[in-house]
């Protein structure tokens, strides 16, 4: 699973945003959803608590098949 950029979380010691990893934040998600829910569900849908942002925007155009988003997926695809 491609899991890119990292998110922005509240650091409380900084008193600021900082970078906060995306895939301990997925993982988790992840291990949480297996317990509460099963294996099943997607983590597609599920809200990331605590997150405030990415540390990178990522264009998508529904027309342009070579917008960022567009090419990252088409990269994690397996030929």
């Amino acid at each position: 699973m491609l899991v890119y950029p990292d998110f922005l979380a509240f650091d409380s010691v900084a008193g600021t945003s900082a970078p906060s990893a995306a895939v301990a934040r997925a993982l988790g998600l992840r291990a949480r959803i297996d317990q509460e829910i099963g294996w099943h569900k997607t983590l597609s849908t599920v809200p990331v608590q605590g997150v405030l942002g990415l540390t990178k925007d990522v264009g998508f155009d529904v027309q342009d098949p070579g917008c960022e988003a567009a090419l990252l997926n088409d990269s994690r695809s397996p030929r």
